[in-house]
Order: C-alpha cells, then sequence, then structure tokens
C-alpha cells in the first residue's frame, strides 16, 4: 500500500508540470516551488544524515558537487551546455539511489503499524521529487529520457523496499554518506541554476540588490511592488515553504510518537528531527531580540540618517573614535560599508575617520549585539562590543597613519545638514528598519540558524585543528560578505559544542571584514600596497587578540529546550516569520538567497 502511493506520486509530477507548462507565466512559479522544495529537502532531509554518518569530511564531498559542474561551465564555455547536462544526469542517479531508501524506509513502516507518520513523510516529498525530475530533464533530453529516470526510480524504490533490512544497515558508513554529499552537491547546483530553457524564457535575473546605506534615504530603491513575476515567484517560494514543512512534520510527528526509539528506520530519521528541533530553539531565542534589533535599527536611522563626512574632522585619534563610534551600531556588511567609505572619501572625509567607519560597520552592528546577547548572555555581547571596538580602533590608527604618510589629507568636509522634515526622516526610518533591513539580513539570518542548527550533527567539527580552522574560514570569506548577524548563531552553537574561544574570536573578527571587493577597493582608492598591508593587518591583529587575550567570558552556555519557550517568544517568532514572508513574497526565493552570494556572482546562462 505505501509503496504504491508512494510510486504514484512520483508520478503526479509530470501532470503537475503539464499544467503549469500551458500557461507560462506560471513557470517563475514552478521554478521557485521547485527551488524551496528541492533545496529544504537536500538541508533538512539529506544533509543531516549525511553530516552524521560523513562526519565534517562530508562537506569537502559537498563542495565538490556543487563547485566543480560551475567551474566546469564557466572554464569550458563551449561544453557548459553538455556539463550542466551531465550535472543534472548524475543527480537524477543519486535521487534514484535515494530512492531505494525510500523504498527501505517504506517497507520497516510497513511492518512496524505505528510509524505510519513516517510512511507519509515519505510519500509527501515524492511528489516534489517527481516534478523536479521532469522539470529538470524534460526540456533538455525530452519526453523519453525523462520517462525512463522516473520509472527508473520507481524500480530502484521497489527493490529498495524489498532488501530493507540489508539496504537500510548499509547506510551508516561514511563512504557511503561522502558519495551522497557529492550528489546532494551536485543537485543544489541543478536546482540553484535554473534549467536552459527557464533561463532563456525568463530573463528575471535574482542577483542580490546592492543598496547602501545611503539609499534608503530619499530615493531608496526599495520599492519593491515588483512586476507580476515577482509576485508569482514569491507566492510559489511560499507555497513550497508550506509544502516543506507539510512534508517535514510527519517525521517530527513520528519521531516524538516513538519516543526517539534505538529502532533503525526511526533513527534514521531521528537526525532530521533533530535538526529542525534546534532549528525551532535558536529561532525562539532570537525572535525577540531580532525583532527589537530592527526598531532599534530604525531609530539609529532617524537620529544618524548616513555617516557624514563632517564629523571627521579633528586629530588621528579623534577621527578613530568617531569613526568606530559611528559605524558599530550600523547594522550593515561589507558592500554596503565599502559604498559607504567610497563617498566618505569622496567627500573629503579624514582618512583615519573613514577607515575606522569601514573597519567597525561590518564588524558588529545594533543587531548582532542584540542577538549575541540573546544566544551567549549579556557577558559574551559585553565582550564582544569591547573587542570589537578595540580591534576596529587599532586596525583604523595603523593604517590611517600609513595613509597619512602616504597621500596627503583631503580639505575638511562640510558640516553636516539633514534636508528632510521630520516625517519624511520617520518614514525613511521606518522603511529602513522594515523593509531594507529585512531584506538584506534576513537571508544571512536564516542561513546562520540553518547552519548553526547543523553544525552539532557533524561528528568532529569541534576538533578540527586551529589552523586548517583559519584556513577554512578564511577560503569562505574571501568570496563571501560574511554577515556578522548571521554568524551569530554560528558562533554560539560552535561555542556551546566546544569550539575554542580564540578560534571564536578569529571568526568574529576576519569572518565579516576580510573580502575580496573590499581589498580590491582599498587597491583602487589607495593603491595595492595599502590593500595588502591592510589585509596583513587584519589577520596578524586578529591571531594576536586571540592568543594574548586577558580576560574570556566565564558564563556556562546552554540553549533552552523549545517546550520551555514563552508565550512572547513564540509569537515574536510568528512575527518574524510574517516579516521574512513578506520580504520573499516581493522578491521570491532565489532574490532572497542570492543575498548570500558574492556581488557579480556569474549567472548560470549556457
Amino acid at each position: 500500500m505505501y509503496l504504491t502511493l508512494s510510486i504514484l506520486a512520483l508520478l503526479l509530477g509530470p501532470l503537475l508540470y503539464r499544467l503549469f507548462e500551458r500557461n507560462t507565466r506560471l513557470m517563475g512559479g514552478l521554478d521557485a516551488f521547485i527551488f524551496v522544495t528541492i533545496g529544504g529537502l537536500v538541508v533538512f532531509h539529506m544533509l543531516p544524515e549525511i553530516l552524521d554518518n560523513g562526519g565534517w569530511l562530508s562537506l569537502i564531498f559537498l563542495a565538490v558537487g556543487m563547485s566543480v559542474p560551475t567551474m566546469l561551465e564557466h572554464l569550458f564555455r563551449k561544453i557548459a551546455r553538455q556539463a550542466h547536462a551531465g550535472a543534472m544526469l548524475f543527480a537524477a542517479i543519486g535521487l534514484g539511489i535515494h530512492g531505494m531508501t525510500d523504498g527501505a524506509a517504506l517497507a520497516e513502516a510497513g511492518s512496524h503499524g505505528g510509524h505510519y507518520l513516517f510512511a507519509l513523510g515519505v510519500i509527501l516529498h515524492r511528489l516534489p521529487v517527481g516534478l523536479t525530475i521532469w522539470w529538470l530533464l524534460r526540456p533538455h533530453f525530452g519526453v523519453f529520457i525523462a520517462s525512463l529516470v522516473l520509472a527508473a526510480i520507481a524500480v530502484s524504490t521497489v527493490v529498495g523496499h524489498t532488501l530493507a533490512e540489508n539496504w537500510l544497515s548499509l547506510l551508516s558508513g561514511a563512504p557511503v554518506a561522502w558519495f551522497d554529499a557529492l550528489v546532494v552537491g551536485t543537485i543544489l547546483h541543478v536546482v540553484f541554476h535554473r534549467p536552459y530553457h527557464e533561463d532563456h524564457a525568463h530573463e528575471h535575473n535574482a542577483e542580490p540588490h546592492s543598496h547602501s546605506h545611503e539609499d534608503s534615504h530619499g530615493e531608496h530603491a526599495h520599492q519593491h511592488q515588483g512586476s507580476e513575476q515577482d509576485w508569482l515567484q514569491g507566492i510559489g517560494s511560499l507555497i513550497g515553504v508550506v509544502v516543506l514543512l507539510s512534508i517535514m512534520m510527519p517525521y517530527w510527528l513520528g519521531v516524538m510518537e516513538h519516543g526517539h526509539h534505538s529502532a533503525e528506520m526511526v533513527a534514521h530519521q531521528d537526525t532530521s528531527v533533530l535538526v529542525l528541533e534546534r532549528l525551532l530553539e535558536l529561532s525562539l531565542v532570537a525572535s525577540p531580540w531580532l525583532l527589537l534589533a530592527y526598531c532599534v535599527a530604525a531609530v539609529i536611522h532617524y537620529v544618524v540618517p548616513r555617516p557624514f563626512a563632517g564629523l571627521s574632522g579633528g586629530n588621528t585619534m579623534g577621527q578613530a573614535l568617531r569613526g568606530v563610534v559611528i559605524g558599530l551600531p550600523l547594522p550593515i556588511c561589507v558592500p554596503n560599508a565599502s559604498k559607504l567609505y567610497r563617498m566618505l572619501v569622496s567627500e573629503g572625509a579624514g582618512r583615519t575617520y573613514a577607515i575606522a567607519f569601514l573597519m567597525a560597520s561590518p564588524l558588529l552592528g545594533i543587531d548582532a549585539v542584540l542577538l549575541t546577547w540573546g544566544l551567549l548572555g549579556g557577558e559574551w555581547a559585553l565582550w564582544r562590543i569591547a573587542v570589537t571596538l578595540i580591534f576596529a580602533l587599532s586596525m583604523a590608527l595603523l593604517v590611517g597613519h600609513w595613509l597619512k604618510n602616504q597621500e596627503p589629507e583631503a580639505d575638511e568636509a562640510a558640516a553636516p545638514h539633514v534636508g528632510s522634515s521630520v516625517k519624511r526622516r520617520l518614514q525613511q526610518a521606518i522603511r529602513h528598519g522594515y523593509a531594507h533591513l529585512i531584506d538584506h539580513t534576513a537571508p544571512w539570518i536564516v542561513a546562520g540558524l540553518v547552519v548553526a542548527s547543523l553544525i552539532p550533527v557533524i561528528d568532529g567539527f569541534h576538533l578540527m585543528p586551529l589552523l586548517l580552522g583559519v584556513v577554512v574560514l578564511a577560503c569562505i570569506c574571501l568570496p563571501f560578505h560574511l554577515c556578522a548577524t548571521g554568524m551569530t548563531p554560528v558562533l554560539a552553537v560552535l561555542l556551546i559544542n566546544g569550539l575554542p574561544p580564540a578560534l571564536a574570536l578569529i571568526l568574529l573578527l576576519i569572518g565579516p571584514a576580510i573580502n575580496i571587493s573590499l581589498i580590491k577597493l582599498i587597491a583602487q582608492l589607495h593603491g595595492v600596497k595599502t590593500a595588502y598591508l591592510m589585509t596583513i593587518l587584519m589577520l596578524l591583529l586578529a591571531f594576536l587578540f586571540a592568543f594574548f587575550m586577558p580576560v574570556w567570558p566565564s558564563v556556562a552556555l546552554e540553549l533552552p529546550h523549545f517546550q520551555d519557550a514563552s508565550w512572547v517568544q513564540y509569537a515574536s517568532l510568528a512575527l518574524l516569520i510574517l516579516l521574512y514572508s513578506g520580504s520573499i513574497l516581493r522578491r521570491g526565493a532565489r532574490a532572497f538567497v542570492a543575498e548570500l552570494l558574492p556581488t557579480g556572482w556569474p549567472s548560470h546562462r549556457h
């Protein structure tokens, strides 16, 4: 019975695709729906078990699966389409192998009458899998190949159902987990990049919006009333979220009903449920503080609508202090900080003031401070403020002194003048706090919460050598503009799971600041020597701070269980979900996720 229903659910995919194909305007919504459901299934259903069985080495295979097809497609453009097609076929083969796991799980559920919830979860997630296979393969390879792959997945499900006990026993080995990680990486690559016909039929680009802090003043382009395609993609994205929750809920309820029994099939789903529980716990703790952060950010924006160059006069120490004090509370990341730095330099701001602002603004922000307070406590939050302030001040004084000897100081900038009415400034502040800021921080916060939920699953991650951890961190930081707020839940969970505070400090100091785009900007404005000097100084100071820090927070860290959460936390989480859903509705899931990608990330064109 369960087996038959799972195969029927798989075969419903082509029928649904046919319904959407008749109205080409709806294909953007279908694209967003698949993007959310398959991406979510990979992250919450497949990845936890892979990381649990394969350890942190699985991350390497995951990265290979995601990056190698992209590298082939962009380095060898003549075979780009063939490389993408090969990646799609490999992903389909991986889904076929996963079909055997589904069949085995259905057999186990059938032999235990009370495990019907697990069977329901398997059956429900087969529908988007079938739809995705058809969505990916039919435009490239035609009906026959797509049908053949679906038939192969159905057969593999039957085989897995027949060999249930033996097949499930093979899933716990690390080599199998590494292969699965390679498959999952390829699936993510394929789903993150639209199929060939979609790229040409829908030119709606999901590149991240490049808004600077001052953009939200006056003519802030955050008018995301959006085109019809934006709204259709937003609706498809939200429907995908609802379907994803509906798919994962039976697994959660099934594990809750059976009390985390040690039965093999229950244990197979238990890791995913633990990740979901941890995500809920982190979200409940963080939500009230995030809502407060958005409110405070709006107030800051009203009081100080821009980091005026006219505030930069005085001696070197005075410039550094003012730049750090103005920059630290602003909730902006490296791209926006870089644009503001260019603006300050063009307006004649003092070099030390501008450098202090550039260093301080991406390192913290009021949202990161409040989130740190909520997740790690007041002692950690105050310690983070003090360390960040001293680090940014040291960088400003050293680099400012270097620039003073290399370049003549510009004429003193004019005094600041805010030329807007109170009503207009209030409107801009509200728009900044609850539209602009949410659009640009929500993706990082969601990503940070998800990564933080997955970290405890990775066996031995906290035992990674310090030097290797720094190398991995540098590889992540250089292309990506990491957000201090999004890093906070990751940092909290790493510390709770035994990460050395020294490595956590390095993560805090260089994670949000070191970035290729920032290095290029400094090289363009001040020369290559200054860019190299600034980068080396950041790394050197971060290491010195980590190894010679005289005081570390002493508070024991732990997260409360979601069952102990208050109604205020649940209400805050509900309101935060509404705000984030509004952002997704305005933009669609692809543009939402594109905020995480480096500026100028190559689009997927064949």
